[in-house]
């Protein structure tokens, strides 16, 4: 089968948008978890927003004449993020996956590093990711539920304002060990993101960034233990602290398990 992959354009917005709502349902439905897209507005949405915005790499992949595949990556970071990607369910099992996930790295092989997020219980596209050079490095999880009780922690969470948008790009780099100021400042144009505040101590970003992850807060926990040793920070604030990031991380019950790779 003849397979061209070209650049994605307005034209192409229903046909990638149904490609995206039924291959992500298709799995999800199999294996009994809640799909990325619920309804096909809300992928024609938000595939819509993708090959818009000229900040994001959107790639269709056509066979005779046909538009079989949908693949994405954003570009706005130095760090290059990919998905969604998706395969008309008829086409897939072919190598469509595969040829649009190498149109992809290819873009990207010039940035410092590539990421993306996959679901433990599609191993179809996670065994696809490793055989192109991705690594597992930690779990996602996606938490919901009720608090029991109110959270107990004596420092603000309030919306996030242009003053912060430097010190959460700090802190930023010091947990993820890399830029990722675009997505701040997207979430403070379009979404409606938090941050929580210790007097004496900078912001610390709590929903800015869509895949924070519990071991990245965990991270938090333990240098907030170290400043305690060395007298940096109060007792009293490491304990909120830990407090507050386990109400927030762990509450409820477990949904859905991913993984995140990188290259």
């Amino acid at each position: 089968m003849n397979l061209v992959i070209r650049r994605a354009t307005h034209q192409d917005l229903d046909v990638c948008a149904r490609i995206n709502y039924e291959a992500f349902k298709g799995i999800s439905d199999r294996h009994q978890f809640p799909t990325d897209f619920p309804t096909l507005d809300f992928a024609t949405e938000i595939t819509g927003l993708l090959i818009e915005n000229s900040s994001y790499f959107d790639i269709v992949a056509e066979a005779e004449g046909t538009i079989v595949g949908y693949g994405c990556m954003d570009e706005r970071n130095p760090i290059r993020g990919i998905g969604p990607v998706s395969v008309d369910r008829t086409f897939q099992s072919q190598g469509m996956g595969r040829k649009i996930m190498e149109a992809l790295l290819e873009e990207g092989k010039k940035a410092p590093g590539i990421r993306l997020v996959q679901e433990s219980f599609n191993l179809a596209s996670l065994s696809l990711y490793i055989s192109l050079g991705f690594e597992v490095k930690e779990p996602l999880l996606l938490v919901e539920g009720k608090f029991r009780s109110q959270p107990q922690y004596d420092f603000e969470v309030r919306p996030l304002r242009c003053e912060d948008v430097d010190e959460c790009e700090a802190l930023c780099n010091r947990v993820y060990g890399c830029d990722r100021t675009s997505e701040i400042q997207y979430a403070l144009n379009h979404l409606s993101p938090l941050v929580a505040c210790k007097v004496g101590l900078w912001p610390i970003l709590v929903r800015c960034l869509p895949s924070v992850t519990a071991s990245r807060k965990l991270k938090l926990i333990c240098r907030l233990y170290s400043w305690v040793r060395l007298r940096i920070v109060p007792m009293k604030c490491f304990v909120s602290t830990y407090r507050y990031v386990l109400q927030v991380c762990f509450a409820g019950v477990c949904k859905r398990g991913c993984v995140a790779s990188s290259p």
